[in-house]
C-alpha cells in the first residue's frame, strides 16, 4: 500500500485516508501531522488518529486548523466536541459540538456516548432528557448497563454485555474500545490479550481486532521509539 501510494497527491481523498489509517496503525503522529487534509473525512481521520495516538494536543490544534476549512462538517464538529470533552475540560462547549453535529447527521455510536458523556458532566437534567432519546437504540442501553455494571464493580457483567455489543458492525469499534477500558481497570489484561490472540488467530486480517490488540501492547509496554 505504501508504494502504491507514493505517486498519489495529496488531492485524492482515498490517498489521504489510507495514509492516515496506515499512520495511525503504526502509532505514528508524525506521519498523521505531515498528511495534508484537502478533505474533511481525511481531516477527521487526521484528527481521531492523533486522539488515538496519544496526542491530544496535535489533535485540537488540527481541529481548529480543520474547522477554518471545513466550518459546517458535521463529523469534525463532533469530533471537536469529543476533543473538549475528554482533554480540554469544556463540557458546555463540548455538549453544543455534539449535539450539532448529531442534528447534521453525525449519528455514530461515538457521538451518541460522548453526547451522554458531555451531557452529564454540563448538566445532569440535559443528560437524562438524551438517555430517553438514545435510549431507543438497545445496543446503547447495552452500554449504558456495561458501564453501571463496571462502575459498581461487576466487572463480570460489564465485559459480558460489551462482549455481546460485538455482534452489531457499528458499534464494534466503541464496544472494543470500552473492552480494552474494562480489561485494563478490571486487572484482567491477561485475559483480554489471550481472547484477541484467539479471534486474531481465527480473523488475522480484522482490522478492528488488530487495532486492539496493537492499543492493549502499547498500554502494556508504552510507545515504541
Amino acid at each position: 500500500a505504501r508504494r502504491l501510494l507514493a505517486g498519489v497527491a495529496d488531492e485524492d481523498p482515498v490517498a489521504g485516508l489510507v495514509r492516515a489509517r496506515l499512520a495511525i496503525d503504526d502509532g505514528d503522529p508524525i506521519a498523521l501531522l505531515s498528511i495534508e487534509p484537502r478533505h474533511a473525512e481525511v481531516a477527521a481521520e487526521r484528527i481521531e488518529g492523533l486522539l488515538a495516538s496519544g496526542e491530544p494536543e496535535a489533535a485540537l490544534g488540527a481541529t481548529r486548523e480543520a474547522l477554518r476549512a471545513f466550518p459546517a462538517d458535521p463529523r469534525l464538529l463532533a469530533v471537536r466536541g469529543l476533543v473538549r470533552s475528554r482533554f480540554d475540560g469544556r463540557s458546555e462547549e463540548a455538549l453544543a459540538d455534539l449535539e450539532t453535529g448529531w442534528r447534521l447527521g453525525q449519528r455514530g455510536p461515538e457521538t451518541m456516548l460522548e453526547l451522554v458523556r458531555s451531557a452529564t458532566a454540563a448538566d445532569r437534567f440535559e443528560a437524562e432528557r438524551l438517555r430517553g432519546i438514545l435510549g431507543t437504540d438497545p445496543t446503547f442501553r447495552r452500554f449504558e448497563d456495561a458501564d453501571r455494571a463496571i462502575a459498581m464493580g461487576d466487572a463480570d457483567l460489564g465485559i459480558s454485555l460489551l462482549l455481546s455489543s460485538l455482534d452489531e458492525p457499528a458499534w464494534r469499534s466503541a464496544a472494543m474500545a470500552r473492552l480494552l477500558a474494562a480489561w485494563r481497570t478490571s486487572g484482567r489484561v491477561d485475559e483480554g490479550r489471550m481472547w484477541l490472540a484467539e479471534r486474531l488467530a481465527e480473523s488475522p486480517g480484522d482490522p478492528v481486532l488488530r487495532d486492539a490488540s496493537f492499543a492493549l501492547e502499547r498500554a502494556i509496554e508504552g510507545p515504541r521509539n
